[in-house]
């Protein structure tokens, strides 16, 4: 392996930063989705809270059957192993 080059060329490069954070053009973008996120929540009709309820709802007991299943399984697979 000797003699072998790896390609990497040593150079410097200067660079100029004209804006940082929401002075950026991804800051700006972001903000006005940002704004627009906000008025949609303010715009919400009772049927979009009641089914985040719902949907919030389920979430909490599906993971409460999983972790219960999960909790059963562990116990009939190290009281079988003996």
């Amino acid at each position: 392996m000797e003699g072998r080059r790896s390609g990497l060329v040593h150079e410097s490069s200067s660079s100029q930063v004209t804006g940082v954070g929401k002075f950026t053009e991804l800051g700006r973008l972001r903000a006005s989705a940002d704004s627009k996120d906000t008025e949609k929540q303010k715009n919400k009709t009772h049927l979009q809270v009641l089914l985040k309820e719902v949907a919030t709802f389920m979430g909490a007991v599906g993971f409460m059957v999983a972790a219960i299943v999960a909790y059963v399984v562990w116990i009939r697979y190290s009281t079988s192993r003996y």
